[in-house]
C-alpha cells in the first residue's frame, strides 16, 4: 500500500468521505475542491455529508493543534501512513470538539479502521487515543501549549506562528488574540435574497436568521434553513459570506451610479451583490474561463442580467474603460482562515502576492478616467497588502485621492476579515 493510498475496506460513511477528501488535499487540491470531489456522486444522506464536511474542515482548521498533541503522545507520528494520520486526527477531533459523538464510538471506529488497514498499528492507535481521552482536561487547557505563551496560543488556535506574530506586531496583543480566536471558529453563512424571492421566503429567512446585515441574512454554524439548497436551486437566494457583501456597503460601492468593471470577478459573488443592489456592472473579467462560466450561470439562476464577460489577466488587460473599477485582488487570505484552512502563509508568498497586487492596481489605475473611482479589496489582514499598499500608491500617484477605507473590526466575533479602499482619479 502506497503512503497516499486510501485505507483498506473503507466504509461508506462520513469518515470514509472525509478520508477521501484528505487524500485529494494531499494531492494538491484546495480544501473546497477536495471536499466537493469526495461528496460528488455520493448517495449518502445529507446528514452524513454534513458530518463529513464538519470532520474534514474541523481537522483542517485545527491541524496545528492536533499535530502538536500527536507529537507529544507519539514517538514518530510523521512516520505513520498518511491515511492513518488522517484516521487519528478525525478521532481526536471528535474527542475534543464533538460532544454528540461518544468518546468510545470515535475511538473504536478509528481503531477498527486502522486494524483493517494497517494490522498491528492498531495498538498504536488505541494507545494514542486512550491517552488523549484520559488527558482531555489537560489538552483542552490553552496553558498546556508551550506553557501558555503567545506561541502556545497560536498552536492552541491552530494559526501559523508567522501569522500570529504578524498580527501581534501590526495590531497589538489584544487584537491578535481576538483574531486567533475568530479565525479558528467555524464560519457563519450568509444568504442574499434574489429579485424573485417571495414574501414568504423573506419572512422565513427573517425568522430563521441569527443576524441581519444590510440586505442579507446571516446564520451561525449549522443553522442554515433545511430548504436552503432548494431555495438556491430555485434562484430565490444566493449563498455568500456576509463580509463579502458587507464591505461593498461599507465602502459605498452599492451606491455607485457609473458603469462598473469587476476585473477580478472570480465566481461573481460581489458582482451578484452589486447587481442585486441595482449597480450597473457592465463588464466582468477573470483569468479563469471556468470561474467566468460559473458567474454567468449564477447570474441567470439568480435572476439578474449577465454582464459582459471577458477572460483576461487583470495585470495585463488592454481594454479601455470609462467607468468605475472594482479590484477584488488575489491575496494571502488571512482574513478567511476559518473558510480556507488550507491556505499556506509564508514570507515568500507575501512578497509574491504584493508584487502581483501592485501590478494589478497600477495597471488598472492607469485605465481610470478623471472623476472615476477604483475599489481595491482584499480578504486578508496584513498591512503590507492592505493599508500600506494603499498609502504607497497614493504617495506615488498625486492625481488620486482617498474616498473611503474600511476594515473588519478585529473584535467582531464572526465576520470574516476584509479590507478595502476607494480611490478617485482627480479631475
Amino acid at each position: 500500500m502506497s503512503r497516499n493510498s486510501l485505507p483498506k475496506n473503507l466504509k461508506n460513511d462520513a469518515r470514509g468521505l472525509a478520508l477521501k477528501a484528505f487524500r485529494a488535499l494531499r494531492q494538491g487540491k484546495t480544501s473546497q475542491e477536495a471536499l466537493d470531489g469526495a461528496l460528488a456522486g455520493s448517495s449518502l444522506p445529507q446528514a452524513e455529508k454534513n458530518l463529513a464536511s464538519e470532520l474534514f474542515y474541523g481537522v483542517c482548521r485545527n491541524r496545528i493543534r492536533l499535530d502538536y498533541i500527536a507529537n507529544k503522545f507519539l514517538a514518530k507520528p510523521a512516520s505513520l501512513p498518511a491515511a492513518m494520520q488522517d484516521i487519528l486526527n478525525i478521532a481526536l477531533y471528535s474527542l475534543l470538539f464533538q460532544q454528540k459523538i461518544p468518546a468510545y464510538a470515535a475511538i473504536n471506529s478509528a481503531v477498527e479502521q486502522v486494524s483493517q488497514s494497517y494490522g498491528k498499528l492498531s495498538a498504536v492507535a488505541n494507545g494514542f487515543l486512550r491517552n488523549a481521552q484520559r488527558r482531555k482536561d489537560e489538552i483542552e487547557n490553552p496553558a498546556w501549549y508551550e506553557n501558555g505563551t503567545f506561541a502556545g496560543q497560536a498552536i492552541y488556535y491552530s494559526i501559523p506562528l508567522l501569522v500570529a506574530e504578524l498580527w501581534q506586531s501590526a495590531y497589538g496583543l489584544e487584537n491578535a488574540m481576538n483574531l486567533l480566536q475568530r479565525s479558528n471558529k467555524r464560519p457563519w453563512s450568509g444568504l442574499l435574497p434574489g429579485p424573485a424571492a417571495s414574501k414568504d421566503v423573506l419572512l422565513q429567512l427573517e425568522k430563521a436568521c441569527d443576524a441581519r446585515l444590510d440586505n442579507g441574512f446571516c446564520f451561525a454554524p449549522g443553522c442554515l434553513p433545511e430548504n436552503t439548497l432548494a431555495l438556491r436551486n430555485a434562484g430565490q437566494v444566493f449563498s455568500q459570506a456576509p463580509a463579502s457583501w458587507h464591505i461593498l456597503h461599507e465602502l459605498g460601492l452599492d451606491k455607485w451610479q457609473e458603469p462598473v468593471w469587476d476585473c477580478c470577478a472570480g465566481f461573481g459573488g460581489k458582482t451578484l451583490a452589486l447587481l442585486r443592489a441595482g449597480v450597473n456592472v457592465e463588464l466582468c473579467s477573470d483569468v479563469s474561463e471556468k470561474r467566468l462560466s460559473a458567474l454567468a450561470k449564477n447570474c441567470e439562476k439568480f435572476g439578474v442580467r449577465v454582464p459582459g464577460i471577458m477572460q483576461a489577466d487583470a495585470a495585463r488587460a488592454s481594454t479601455s474603460w470609462d467607468g468605475n473599477i472594482m479590484l477584488d485582488v488575489p491575496c494571502s487570505g488571512l482574513g478567511v482562515l476559518g473558510r480556507r484552512p488550507d491556505i499556506v502563509a509564508g514570507r515568500e508568498k507575501f512578497a509574491e502576492l504584493r508584487k502581483l497586487q501592485g501590478s494589478i492596481l497600477a495597471g488598472m489605475a492607469a485605465k481610470l478616467q478623471p472623476g472615476r473611482k477604483l475599489a481595491y479589496i482584499t480578504c486578508t489582514l496584513n498591512p503590507v497588502e492592505n493599508e500600506l499598499a494603499a498609502s504607497e500608491f497614493l504617495a506615488e500617484n498625486s492625481n488620486f485621492s482617498l474616498c473611503a477605507e474600511w476594515q473588519t473590526p478585529h473584535e467582531h466575533p464572526w465576520l470574516d476579515g476584509m479590507y478595502g479602499v476607494v480611490l478617485e482619479r482627480k479631475s
